[in-house]
């Protein structure tokens, strides 16, 4: 206050503007749930939603789909290609996965070449197999870009969130996990992995 003979003539006022450093606050907020290479959920971005969409879904007793992908010789790319054209693999992998699903689905990267994909839409529930079509149709087609240099190969596995036999987001991703593991070691013993050796 500015006062002169016990009388206030005015208000000294000061004002910061935090713009700058809200907009930090909000990008460090989402580095904190977003993978910095692939844009998608990170582990933890994606489990802490997950927990709450099955919450929601048993609520309203929805089920939900877990899609688990795994790449499949990523460790050949990285050896021998370089690591950056392995990243440049795992972005691929993320826009094609963004390509397939639905906006509505949550999409993560769990950590190195492990990808997972909540499908939230009823719609999904029972076509199962379109979807992985759907997949395999854009895995395709992208290999069919012939200045390419690795081909781009998944084992996949699926799991079911039942709201009639609920169970927690781990055991969710676990059944997934060991779905795709199956398909991985078929995919071995028919010595179908993507690469021509």
């Amino acid at each position: 206050p500015i006062v002169e003979n016990q009388e206030t003539l005015g208000m000294v006022v000061v004002f910061a503007d935090i713009t700058e450093s809200k907009k930090m606050e909000d990008r460090l907020r989402e580095s904190a749930l977003r993978d910095e290479l692939t844009s998608l959920f990170n582990r933890r971005g994606f489990m802490t939603l997950a927990e709450k969409l099955i919450e929601s879904s048993l609520r309203d007793n929805n089920d939900l789909l877990v899609v688990y992908v795994d790449f499949d010789n990523m460790k050949w790319i990285n050896d021998t290609l370089g690591h950056t054209m392995g990243d440049q693999a795992l972005i691929e992998t993320a826009e094609l996965l963004k390509e397939t699903f639905r906006l509505a689905d949550v999409i993560g990267r769990l950590g190195g070449d492990e990808f997972v994909v909540l499908c939230t839409d009823n719609a999904a529930l029972g076509n199962e197999k379109a979807i992985l079509n759907r997949l395999s149709e854009h895995i395709e087609k992208a290999n069919r870009i012939t200045t390419r240099q690795y081909p781009l190969s998944f084992s996949i596995g699926v799991s079911r969130c039942d709201h009639l036999a609920p169970c927690c987001i781990d055991e969710l991703l676990s059944r997934a996990d060991q779905a795709m593991y199956q398909n991985k070691e078929e995919k071995k013993s028919r010595r179908q992995n993507g690469y021509k050796r």
